[in-house]
């Protein structure tokens, strides 16, 4: 997006929202936020906000926020438990490359969390499947969290911060996968047969 779009667009926020006068200043700096995007994102994201009723003009983090909900094609947690059950009872729980690849197919964060949780033979079925199924999906709340922040930090500098440079390293992780470079979790596909072979040997994972 150009900063003449963004103009027009900071216009359009001013009239739908006519309550409060934005300064320019104001303005300008949320540029920064939004740059990246294209401006009919951001102006869908402008016009959705506006029909949520809010009272107050959004600012350019919660601009660049809505982006990333309507970007987001991530199943409610209800959906993806019965997405992880079916993959799981599809696939079986020996073949790990399909299992997480149809979850990837339906979406990244459900795999991350799938991953993440290192599902074991039929322990998903199993009289707690209630609670295998609390704590995956709380799992799976903070892999979409995590997620949002990522991509609400990104562009910004990393300052020798730990947590915005690991999100740099994932950023440009996900553009080598998006550039074909290395197999969709590969890594941590291997990482989890590590530590189920070592629960197997009755050891602890690292």
């Amino acid at each position: 997006m150009t900063e003449r779009e963004w103009w027009q667009c900071a216009t359009e926020i001013q009239a739908r929202w006519p309550n409060r006068e934005i300064p320019r200043e104001s303005i300008a700096i949320w540029f920064d936020d939004l740059r990246e995007f294209e401006v009919e994102r951001v102006k869908a994201a402008i016009r959705s906000l506006y029909r949520d009723e809010r009272e107050w003009p959004p600012n350019g983090a919660q601009i660049r926020g809505r982006i990333g909900e309507l970007g987001s094609d991530d199943p409610d947690e209800g959906e993806a438990w019965r997405l992880v059950k079916s993959a799981l009872m599809k696939h079986g729980v020996y073949d790990w490359p399909a299992f997480y690849s149809a979850l990837e197919r339906r979406s990244p964060a459900l795999a991350v969390a799938a991953r993440r949780y290192g599902f074991e033979p039929d322990g998903y079925l199993t009289e707690q499947e209630g609670i295998v199924r609390a704590q995956f999906r709380d799992i799976y709340r903070g892999v979409r969290s995590e997620r949002a922040e990522r991509d609400a930090t990104e562009g910004l500098p990393t300052a020798g911060l730990t947590r915005l440079e690991r999100f740099d390293d994932e950023r440009k992780g996900l553009r080598r996968l998006e550039a074909g470079r290395v197999l969709p979790g590969s890594t941590e596909i291997r990482i989890h047969k590590r530590t189920t072979e070592a629960n197997d040997d009755g050891g602890t994972a690292a």
